[in-house]
């Protein structure tokens, strides 16, 4: 992810920052979900290619929204729904 990605139909925006000291993978702040470049398992995915780094900031916004729009309880479950939908048209 290298540049800012708009998500329209969903109300967000998709930022991407770089901080190898930040543990989160990603934190929300109002309608923008920030994806942390320095995180291992974004690296890690990043040398497996492209398609599988795709995937992977996929899960991030699902969690996400999941998580701004559920409670914790259900959260994954819907996470889980919004990856199969998605995967499903790719």
């Amino acid at each position: 992810m290298k540049r800012e990605v708009a998500l329209p139909m969903l109300g967000f925006r998709a930022v991407p920052y770089d901080d190898a000291d930040d543990e989160r993978e990603f934190f929300v702040d109002g309608n923008v979900i920030y994806v942390n470049r320095g995180h291992p398992a974004y690296r890690k995915e990043l040398k497996m290619g492209r398609e599988v780094l795709k995937r992977h900031v996929l899960r991030i916004v699902a969690s996400a929204l999941a998580q701004n729009a559920y409670p914790e309880s259900e959260a994954l479950e819907y996470a889980n729904r919004l990856i199969a939908g998605a995967l499903a048209k790719l």
